[in-house]
């Protein structure tokens, strides 16, 4: 005999225990049902063996093949680009338009930061009082012929003059 305090507890394992019986009769059922392929037992044997002797073979973990078979592409492109000129130079030509892409789209942020600059310098310094009727450029030019891309780099210049 148990605690009376336990009672309900005694109950809920009697109940597990039960649910756990009815369980492991299902699960015999199940397996002497199931049918095994001897055929795909294998492939999947010889399938695991493969990918440990390519694992020993190229010294990687065999989980980590994937990856180092990506890796093994990559490099196999680059060489391939070293030993074929024309494709090398095509990568150079989409770099070079990529660069100037981003060149074009740099250059226009920085014509449009140099006005709000030049405005907010101008109204700094006529708050300040300071050359009353002062006037300022701001200079957005383009300059200085890339040797290797066919565009060209900006440069920025300031001036203040006072009258």
């Amino acid at each position: 005999m148990h605690d009376a305090l336990l009672a309900p507890i005694v109950d809920l394992l009697e109940s597990a225990e039960a649910q756990a019986g009815e369980a492991l009769r299902e699960l015999r059922q199940y397996a002497s049902r199931v049918e095994l392929d001897p055929q795909a037992l294998r492939e999947s044997e010889a399938r695991i063996e493969a990918l440990h002797a390519a694992g020993r073979r190229f010294r990687v973990r065999p989980e980590e093949l994937q990856t180092y078979a990506e890796e093994q592409r990559a490099r196999l492109k680059d060489l391939q680009l070293a030993v074929d000129p024309e494709a090398l130079q095509r990568e150079v030509e989409a770099a070079a338009a990529r660069y100037a892409a981003a060149a074009r789209k740099l250059s226009a942020k920085r014509k449009s930061a140099a006005q709000a600059f030049s405005k907010a310098v101008t109204e700094g310094m006529q708050r300040l009082a300071m050359f009353t009727n002062l006037p300022t450029k701001s200079l957005f030019t383009r300059e200085r012929k890339s040797s290797w891309l066919k565009s060209r780099s900006s440069t920025l210049a300031f001036s203040l003059a006072a009258i």
